[in-house]
């Protein structure tokens, strides 16, 4: 069925693929590298446009700004990176930080720049006047950044087991929010920002961002690598699958999957699962859409795509349509899946 196979595999990079980006408009992917390069490819043609070089170490993320015109790089080398995303040419390099950095995002207005090192702070950047805050507090490595849709509020978690929520126009702590086990690897707001998720390993909480009240804890049984909020604010999209967003109980989900022969070479092999909209979901189960089981792309918990070890990815990214998923590997390559859900639904009705 090509409505749900394999694409097309861009090959380019030298080494694991650590960070992949759609653009916002859906039209670019951006991939960083242990290389040290930043990709940039065409959605419509599978053609890579531009190649960037310049960092001295691992790229770990890249985030396109809103108006898609803009391309940042964050690296193990301290530099926060500002490309065209149009042309490559590097429009800005930022300095401060003092060890690596893990996670780099645009404010939704795109005038301002986070990010998230291991240096246990984290830093707001203006991209016009590249002038520099700093924000303390965290205890351990900062693991990831993310602002609110109204720009507004910025979210910062860490391996000191808190998400911490800051005033982006003050730059003032206005809540750290404690009840994670362990580090906390993921962030990411609801589009209306009266909520968030933040995700340790094999658990997400969903937090209300006005009292920093815990709404929902889920419990997986794979370890969560992507975390977004649908358009409805009602829909979370994991790695895992999609999950109803009950804002007032606390239950814990565990999806089950199934267990292929090979499954320890499998485990923690995952890929992105594409939203459904709220209306689908009501009166049904909370485990729908796209999600993981051992090597396995599954659709409802039924196993539909089968991964070779060569193409289990390590990083993932949704494109803002839902029809596409990009997958980044260990290998350096990088590879496309496109779905069709109307087939998928039909499929397993």
């Amino acid at each position: 069925m090509a409505t749900r196979t394999l694409q097309q595999t861009l090959e380019g990079h030298s080494d694991w693929v650590r960070s992949v980006a759609f653009s916002h408009d859906s039209k670019l992917l951006a991939s960083a590298s242990d290389d040290w390069m930043i990709q940039i490819w065409d959605i419509g043609t599978r053609k890579l446009q531009q190649t960037l070089e310049g960092h001295s170490d691992w790229v770990r993320s890249v985030a396109f700004s809103h108006d898609s015109k803009l391309l940042v790089s964050a690296s193990d080398d301290s530099k926060v990176r500002i490309w065209d995303a149009a042309t490559g040419v590097l429009q800005q390099m930022l300095e401060g930080h003092y060890g690596s950095i893990y996670s780099v995002a645009f404010s939704h207005d795109s005038k301002l720049l986070a990010s998230a090192s291991n240096d246990m702070t984290v830093r707001i950047w203006d991209v016009a006047t590249r002038i520099l805050q700093t924000l303390k507090g965290h205890t351990g490595w900062v693991r990831s950044v993310a602002f609110s849709h109204d720009s507004k509020l910025l979210v910062s978690t860490s391996d000191d087991r808190t998400v911490r929520i800051w005033d982006v126009a003050t730059r003032t702590l206005q809540q750290t929010l404690k009840g994670h086990t362990n580090w906390v690897h993921l962030v990411a707001f609801s589009y209306d920002s009266k909520l968030l998720a933040s995700a340790e390993m094999l658990i997400v909480r969903i937090w209300d961002t006005a009292t920093g009240a815990l709404q929902q804890t889920l419990t997986f049984n794979n370890i969560v690598t992507t975390l977004s909020f649908d358009i409805t604010n009602l829909i979370l999209i994991t790695n895992i699958g999609v999950f109803k967003v009950k804002r007032s109980q606390i239950p814990s989900l565990s999806p089950s999957s199934k267990e292929s022969d090979d499954k320890s070479s499998c485990e923690g092999s995952q890929i992105p699962s594409l939203s459904l909209s709220s209306k689908e979901l009501d009166d049904r189960s909370s485990y729908e859409g796209l999600g993981i089981s051992g090597c396995w792309i599954t659709w409802k918990a039924q196993n539909i795509l089968w991964l070779p070890p060569d193409f289990r990815g390590m990083t993932w990214a949704i494109s803002l349509t839902g029809s596409t998923v990009a997958v980044g590997c260990q290998s350096g390559r990088v590879f496309f899946i496109e779905v069709s859900s109307d087939i998928l639904r039909n499929y397993f009705s």
